[in-house]
């Protein structure tokens, strides 16, 4: 699952041309065909990794580079 929300979120970083931007959870869910609860999973997996950080509205890209490792 964090795979495929590394995917997202590089993808959503490069179309905004921003390491910031707005996080609607219900819509990202449907977005990566996951449920929310494995959505929240994912989200804690990557920001305890180091790579995002996130509150209840943005999310935050510290580290592109490994982001993008874990999208592959």
């Amino acid at each position: 699952m964090e795979k495929k929300l590394a995917s997202y979120l590089m993808l959503s970083s490069k179309k905004l041309n921003s390491n910031e931007f707005e996080l609607n959870r219900k819509k990202t869910s449907e977005l990566i065909s996951t449920g929310r609860a494995s959505l929240y999973r994912a989200l804690d997996s990557l920001a305890s990794s180091g790579v995002i950080t996130y509150d209840s509205k943005k999310i935050y890209i510290n580290d592109p580079e490994g982001l993008e490792r874990i999208s592959k």
